[in-house]
């Protein structure tokens, strides 16, 4: 797809959030959250963060919301998808478009290159499948924004030629006893790293089910995005240190 080198931006975890403001009726996560996101001691909890996501579709038209259903202990597994206005608008086609270059077989070469100038660059981004690893999933909420709010040439660029598939969480179940805990022993002396395992089948290896998949987080990341949308880059966010 064209413009690929674009999507080098997503890599990066903060963008420049003072280049431009914010539409008065979209809340900064800051507003949102009552703190800045990456305060020492604070951590947005994973209902509110999705309840985040929801006030960015629902006032902005640069973001779609959409839970694709539950994880292995019943809570919202979901897809953000972020592009420009006009690109949401012709999402189905696409996807279409990506499918079909997907399997190319018996395409010939001019359509080939008909669709690839029609098409955008699907880059899939997921964060938290070790939910201990919470920066990922804290630093999303500031992504999020900016790509929904900002007017920058830099910003403009990549939503016009991109389609962002955000799953704010491989592992809901694991973001909410990992954080639930943190507050529930805050200021303690039991305050520490989550003791237990952070994720009812899989512990600590939730991430090694890319080969079987036997757990209902894999399936449904496999099943309701890769195969459906066919992203040309797959991007499993992680966090490095304690």
């Amino acid at each position: 797809m064209r413009n690929l080198r674009l999507l080098a931006v997503l890599a990066v975890v903060m963008l420049p959030a003072h280049l431009n403001a914010s539409p008065a009726e979209v809340q900064t996560p800051e507003q949102y959250f009552g703190f800045k996101i990456g305060t020492d001691g604070e951590l947005a909890q994973y209902p509110k963060v999705l309840m985040y996501f929801q006030h960015l579709a629902q006032n902005t038209d640069r973001v779609k919301f959409e839970e694709l259903g539950k994880s292995t202990l019943g809570n919202p597994y979901v897809l953000v998808t972020i592009s420009s206005a006009a690109n949401l608008a012709k999402l189905d086609r696409l996807v279409e478009i990506n499918r079909r270059l997907a399997d190319p077989r018996g395409l010939a070469a001019s359509e080939a290159s008909r669709l690839i100038n029609e098409g955008r660059t699907f880059y899939f981004l997921y964060a938290t499948i070790h939910a201990t690893e919470l920066g990922n999933g804290q630093a999303i909420v500031e992504l999020a924004h900016d790509l929904a709010t900002m007017n920058t040439a830099e910003i403009t660029e990549v939503l016009d030629n991109s389609v962002l598939l955000m799953v704010p969480s491989q592992n809901p179940d694991g973001q909410l006893l990992v954080i639930d805990h943190w507050y529930k022993t805050k200021g303690t002396q039991y305050s520490r790293g989550y003791p237990d395992l952070y994720h009812h089948y899989t512990g600590h290896d939730d991430n090694r089910d890319w080969f079987m998949f036997t757990q209902v987080e894999t399936r449904l990341n496999v099943e309701k995005v890769q195969n459906v949308y066919r992203p040309h880059i797959t991007h499993d966010m992680h966090q490095m240190g304690s």
